[in-house]
């Protein structure tokens, strides 16, 4: 259940949450199982965009979404993509000193976590990306550190 669900116009809503992985899991379901004159989806950090087709069902949605349970997120269908990275930014060093490891600790780390992108960025094709365990992770929002 979202903590808050806000009009957006006349034909949207917002559903807000505590944590990006309700969030996944909501937008994971309303993605698989459409509410009546859905017609756009569109997940963020912490929301989720619902459009429909009309301000009527906008309002029944909104209704529907107040009342639904979250079903944990399956990630298995989506398919993995292998990105070659090169490190070598100027950044490396003192980022591995902020985190109290060494420079090839920490490509290490992030070579070997599997990376979820989590929802769409403002550049076209631009993806925020969580390690899976984070998109995966189910806390109360009152225990969320992000």
């Amino acid at each position: 259940m979202p903590d808050a669900v806000l009009p957006a116009g006349q034909r949207a809503l917002i559903a807000e949450f505590g944590t990006l992985s309700e969030v996944l899991a909501f937008h994971d379901q309303v993605k698989a199982s459409p509410l009546p004159g859905q017609t756009e989806t569109v997940a963020a950090a912490r929301t989720v965009l619902l459009a429909f087709r009309s301000h009527r069902e906008a309002v029944a949605g909104a209704k529907q979404v107040r009342r639904m349970k979250l079903r944990t997120p399956r990630h298995d269908h989506a398919p993995q993509i292998d990105v070659r990275v090169h490190y070598d930014g100027e950044d490396l060093e003192p980022l591995a000193q902020h985190l109290g490891t060494s420079p090839e600790a920490l490509i290490s780390w992030h070579t070997s976590t599997v990376w979820v992108a989590a929802f769409g960025g403002a550049a076209p094709g631009f993806a925020y990306c969580v390690p899976e365990e984070l998109a995966r992770r189910r806390r109360p929002a009152s225990l969320s550190c992000w």
